[in-house]
């Protein structure tokens, strides 16, 4: 089953999004792919990552998406 991890500063430990990923920040969350089109991935509960940004979007604040725990960890030591 296919992964996509998520970084962004508004995930904090109690956060609903995702999963925690072990040995890496709470603003890091693990999300499964639920099913694949062709211009997005659906995770958890219908939410959407649009494949070109690799974003997603929300409502209130937008994700980063990363193929890799490490990549979203690194994208947060530039923040």
């Amino acid at each position: 089953m296919q992964r996509l991890f998520g970084a962004s500063s508004n995930f904090y430990g109690g956060t609903s999004y995702g999963r925690a990923v072990e040995g890496a920040p709470a603003m890091v969350r693990e999300f499964t792919v639920r099913a694949v089109t062709t211009r997005s991935y659906v995770v958890g509960h219908s939410l959407k990552v649009n494949k070109k940004t690799m974003q997603m979007n929300c409502g209130n604040f937008v994700v980063d998406m990363f193929e890799t725990a490490e990549a979203a960890k690194q994208s947060l030591a530039g923040k």
